[in-house]
């Protein structure tokens, strides 16, 4: 194993492993990206030392001649799997997919192109591809924010060529280049008494119970529809987000026992489920469109207009999310509380 060191403790970090690198430079001040160049390096010198290529192969090269697909599989066994092992076991799957989707989505149109050709006018026609395609599952074009996602997953994977010396520099990192992560059509908080409806008058038991987890614990859909035993007792599970939080036990969740349990846990369950609940909130207001979760919007709007301030509510529902983009305050509320509160002056 070689040595990442900085030279007097400031600026690049450098690379160097005894009798094969000497003192290379790893091109970034950041240590988790340093690290990933130097197990890439690493793995170079175990090839010397097995005979399997040779010197020259090992000295920093000006460019290469590579296809972002003989790239993408260096990339995947040096950078992405670390990245996975790194989280819980129980994750893995669904980390290794998203980067796959990003990935794979570049490689199929990128994949026979040379790394060294790369620039900022393919840069941005890549980038139109994606505004423009019809995702085939939704029907729909990407929105801003999923299209900043897929981006950000190949710049990455651009920059780390630029360091393995693939090409020159990154032309992802130019101001203006990536798109805005803000929501174009955020989801609106529905009113309390709509949601009450839908659970009240659910034809499927299972929703009545899936539905009522999911307002009033603010729980994502997700996670409200595969609550084990363990979270139930214990009270504290893992959000989206890593922190932790408080689940919110009220006498409906009791009363409703096991049932509470893996109550919509499969996918296909949650889309029949949300289907359901959309087709009831349609039918009975002129149309209107929502998912599941506007819900959690419905129970954060409700705790931040009756007195729970945004760090509360940040807690309770374990985001790190601004609760504003969340909440939606009731200011005919606020209207009826400075009447009844303030001094009036009127004659």
């Amino acid at each position: 194993m070689g040595t990442i060191f900085k030279r007097e403790g400031k600026g690049n970090w450098y690379y160097e492993h005894k009798g094969a690198i000497k003192k290379r430079s790893l091109g970034t001040q950041n240590l988790q990206h340093a690290k990933r160049f130097a197990l890439t390096l690493d793995f170079k010198v175990a090839q010397l030392k097995n005979g399997e290529i040779k010197p020259e192969d090992i000295r920093e090269k000006e460019r290469t001649d590579i296809t972002f697909k003989q790239l993408y599989k260096d990339y995947q066994r040096l950078v992405i799997k670390p990245k996975i092992n790194a989280v819980k076991p129980k994750k893995r799957g669904r980390k290794a997919t998203y980067y796959r989707i990003k990935l794979d989505h570049f490689i199929k149109h990128w994949g026979n192109k040379f790394v060294r050709n790369f620039d900022f006018a393919e840069a941005e026609e890549y980038k139109s591809i994606l505004s423009g395609e019809i995702v085939p599952h939704t029907g729909k074009v990407r929105t801003q924010k999923t299209i900043h996602n897929y981006l950000a997953e190949v710049k990455q994977m651009i920059g780390w060529a630029v360091n393995m010396k693939h090409l020159d520099d990154n032309p992802m990192t130019v101001i203006g280049f990536m798109p805005s992560t803000r929501a174009t059509a955020p989801r609106k908080p529905l009113p309390l008494d709509w949601v009450e409806d839908a659970i009240e008058n659910a034809k499927v038991f299972t929703d009545k119970v899936y539905w009522t987890i999911l307002l009033h614990t603010g729980c994502r859909a997700t996670d409200g529809g595969s609550l084990t035993p363990e979270v139930i007792e214990t009270g504290i599970f893992q959000e989206k987000s890593g922190q932790y939080r408080k689940l919110m036990m009220t006498p409906d969740l009791i009363n409703y026992g096991d049932m509470i349990y893996n109550i919509c846990q499969g996918k296909e369950d949650q889309r029949k489920s949300r289907e359901r609940f959309q087709k009831h909130i349609s039918d009975n207001h002129n149309g209107y469109h929502t998912d599941l979760h506007s819900i959690r919007h419905t129970t954060v709007t409700y705790l931040i207009n009756n007195g729970f301030d945004e760090r509360q509510v940040g807690k309770i529902l374990g985001t790190e999310s601004s609760i504003g983009v969340y909440a939606e305050i009731d200011f005919n509320r606020c209207v009826q509380v400075i009447t009844q509160n303030f001094k009036q002056f009127t004659a």
